[in-house]
């Protein structure tokens, strides 16, 4: 029997998304028919460390965004300054 597998056990704090995607594969299981409690709390206290993880991680791609887009504004604000103090045309980089 096969059965589609999401492998977060490879789940390192510095995956990218890319590598999270092809974690998923494809495997053979001879899965028993009942599920167990055991098996059920296990695998949500799995769930629940990979969502702890990932959130963690997002929320420090969110700080180094944000510090990123001040850091724009510093150069900007700097570019326009030397612009205007050299007489060249004050235009705004993309």
């Amino acid at each position: 029997m096969e059965k589609h597998v999401f492998g977060m056990e490879n789940y390192k704090g510095d995956m990218d998304m890319a590598e999270t995607v092809e974690a998923v594969e494809t495997v053979k299981t001879d899965a028993p028919k009942e599920v167990t409690p055991e098996t059920m709390a296990a695998r949500l206290e799995e769930l629940q460390k990979n969502h702890a993880n990932i959130t963690q991680e997002l929320e420090k791609l969110e700080v180094h965004r944000q510090k990123g887009s001040q850091t724009l504004l510093v150069l900007s604000g700097a570019i326009q300054m030397l612009q205007e103090l050299s007489g060249l045309p004050t235009t705004t980089p993309e």
